[in-house]
């Protein structure tokens, strides 16, 4: 059994104490982080989304799977050169709002976001309005993250927000929202928008009877399409030409969804690929 395949196992099975000598013995074959991240921890962390997905794995395996990898990710970082995958991957922004000391959340998807290759700006707990503009003005994500746990302090998110669109932030970027208390209604109230990753025409829109709720699908020409599920609100009509950055919709749980946000894919000459490179 090769080395990577034996840290893809060691992840699926949550052994975090074992994955960094793994990862060293990888590295001393010759393998680079690259290939460690690429071919052994992101395939690792999507079979545990599916089999999480299926019910087969549960919230424990999640987490001691997102450590493993977390662990592993923290051991390559310093060997990750300019120019590599995990550079190139676009920066997400992420953190509890002000008023709200829970983490565990937000600790998850870092890990996985992180254990995946990707650029991951952890702002921590109680993180004041004007901390999240700072980091948005000096880091320039693609994607900014809010997490909250009560109802008291989820009211801080649309504060947040409003601070971001006040400082001129706010657009060409992708809104999460996050948290127990978070519902559908809140979404909706925030405007949470998508916007269209590129530029191109609506060749679908409307209601998908394989879980995917209210979606649209864009075709962008040289054999690239962009899929965007669970929608609350589709603005975009089919049809309709569409620029880079374009509103078509705002996050919803619409279909098989346990909650508020968007299901994003993109295909090239119909295969699936990898959405973190063609993300607005």
């Amino acid at each position: 059994m090769s080395t990577l395949q034996q840290i893809y196992d060691v992840i699926l099975q949550g052994k975090r104490n074992e994955v960094e000598a793994l990862v060293k013995q990888a590295l001393d074959e010759g393998q680079t982080a690259t290939a460690i991240i690429e071919q052994a921890l992101r395939p690792a962390m999507d079979e545990v989304g599916e089999r999480f997905s299926r019910a087969e794995f549960f919230l424990p395996d999640l987490i001691l799977a997102a450590e493993a990898t977390k662990r592993a990710t923290a051991f390559l970082r310093p060997l990750l050169a300019d120019g590599s995958a995990a550079s190139r991957q676009e920066t997400i922004v992420i953190g509890t709002v002000q008023g709200d000391l829970h983490d565990i959340g937000k600790n998850l998807v870092v890990a996985t976001l992180e254990g995946t290759g990707y650029r991951v700006v952890d702002l921590g707990v109680d993180v004041a309005p004007e901390k999240f503009v700072e980091a948005v003005r000096q880091h320039n994500p693609a994607v900014v993250g809010f997490s909250a746990l009560l109802s008291t302090t989820m009211v801080n998110i649309p504060r947040t927000i409003d601070a971001l669109r006040e400082a001129g932030l706010r657009d060409g970027r992708l809104l999460a929202v996050g948290g127990a208390p978070v519902t559908q209604r809140n979404a909706d109230e925030w405007q949470v928008e998508i916007y269209a990753a590129d530029a191109g025409h609506v060749l679908e829109a409307g209601w998908s009877n394989v879980g995917y709720g209210q979606y649209v699908i864009l075709d962008h020409g040289n054999g690239y399409r962009t899929l965007y599920a669970h929608m609350s609100v589709i603005i975009a009509r089919r049809g309709q030409a569409v620029e880079k950055g374009t509103k078509i919709g705002l996050i919803g749980s619409t279909g098989r969804s346990t909650g508020p946000h968007l299901h994003f894919e993109v295909y090239k000459n119909g295969v699936l690929q990898n959405p973190f490179h063609y993300l607005p």
